[in-house]
Formats: C-alpha cells, sequence, structure tokens
C-alpha cells in the first residue's frame, strides 16, 4: 500500500456566455488536504499517473466535475500538491492529527471514505 496527501486549492467558476468561458475570482479559493490509501500499482516510478489522479478528482468533484454544473457553475483548481509519502512518513500517520477527509481506493479502483483511525 501506498499513502498519498493530496492539497487542492479551488473556486468556483461561473459561465460567462460573452466570454464563453468560465469566469472566476482566484482570490476567493480555498484550500482542503486529503489523504489516500491506494493500491501500489497506482504509482510508477513514485509517482502517480493523470489517469488516477483524475479518479481522485472525480471522487471529490463529481463524474462530470470538468464539464460544470447544472446551474453554470464549475469548480477551478488552481493549484494541486500531490506527495507520496514515505514508508517513514506514513507510519508517523500525519492525518491522525488532522481533521480532513481520510480515503480509501480498493483493487477495482473505487474510493470510499475511511475513519481516519483506519487509515
Amino acid at each position: 500500500m501506498e499513502y498519498l496527501r493530496l492539497t487542492i486549492t479551488d473556486t468556483l467558476g461561473i459561465w460567462d456566455d460573452y466570454l464563453g468561458s468560465h469566469v472566476f475570482d482566484p482570490s476567493d479559493g480555498k484550500t482542503f488536504t486529503s489523504w489516500y490509501r491506494v493500491q501500489d500499482e497506482w504509482l510508477s516510478g513514485g509517482e502517480i499517473n493523470a489517469e488516477r489522479l483524475e479518479t481522485l478528482l472525480r471522487h471529490l468533484y463529481g463524474d462530470s466535475w470538468r464539464s460544470g454544473n447544472e446551474d453554470g457553475s464549475q469548480c477551478v483548481v488552481l493549484a494541486s500538491d500531490l506527495q507520496v509519502l514515505t514508508s517513514e512518513e506514513a507510519g508517523h500517520r500525519p492525518w491522525l492529527a488532522t481533521h480532513e477527509g481520510c480515503y480509501a481506493v480498493d483493487e477495482s479502483g473505487a474510493v470510499r471514505r475511511v475513519d481516519a483511525a483506519a487509515l
């Protein structure tokens, strides 16, 4: 098993017909962190591939998050930082000292929320 810390800063974008895109205020962003336990094969060369990262983003924002919401809004990721924890870091179980979301990804790729103590 591998352990990940994903920190994202996002904001809400609103569709602008004139511009033909979502407009947003980067100064109105919020930052949150999530912790994950994933299968070893999720990593290659110590990094997660784009498809697996997209699985985590779809879990956080919904399957159609890149298409926007029915009301014309869309979550816009301003910044993300994914860290693969070393064995030593994971051994300290840093997620226990937070109130952040903890998730386990099973062999089928399904992501489910778990209690921090179960991560």
